[in-house]
């Protein structure tokens, strides 16, 4: 049994193959970016994690050289443009930054849809998206294969596995 829920603003129904081409969605979205030093990786680590906790679409950090040398991290934040201020005051309270800077841009995006699948480890949230030649892919969600591995003491690699399989055979 399949259940369905839609990752706005994207849509589609059922866990079915591919119908052909598809068009591809385009969103306006904000970017935010800061360049950190000083912090922690534990620190960094709560700062993504607090950023997608309050909406931000993607929260990144690559490797930088600053100043005089010094390593730091570029922060990449991905939201709506309605949280912009939000996410910025939150960088700004949770890091080292002293600024954010704010870029108004568009992306694309391929249709895509969460549905629960049922496993021998019990239901599993699968991320399926229709790629632009009308192929379908999927992708077991992380934490749910997590919770399933702890449940039935097994690696979580075996659970993810189960639920890729499983999602094959729904969508062909």
């Amino acid at each position: 049994m399949a259940s369905e829920r839609r990752t706005s603003p994207r849509s589609s129904t059922g866990p079915k193959r591919g119908r052909g081409p598809s068009r591809l969605a385009r969103e306006a979205v904000v970017l935010l970016e800061s360049n950190l030093d000083d912090m922690t990786p534990e620190h960094l680590a709560f700062l993504l994690e607090r950023l997608h906790d309050e909406g931000a679409l993607d929260a990144s950090l690559a490797p930088i050289v600053m100043k005089k040398g010094r390593p730091g991290q570029a922060l990449r934040v991905i939201a709506p443009k309605a949280l912009a201020e939000k996410l910025a005051r939150l960088v700004l309270c949770e890091s080292s930054a002293l600024g954010v800077r704010v870029q108004e841009v568009e992306r694309f995006v391929l249709p895509r849809r969460v549905c629960t699948l049922d496993t021998e480890f019990g239901p599993i949230r699968v991320k399926v998206a229709e790629r632009p030649d009308g192929k379908v892919s999927s992708k077991p969600e992380y934490e749910s294969c997590a919770r399933a591995a702890r449940k039935h003491g097994v690696a979580i690699a075996v659970v993810t596995r189960a639920a890729q399989r499983r999602a094959e055979d729904a969508l062909s």
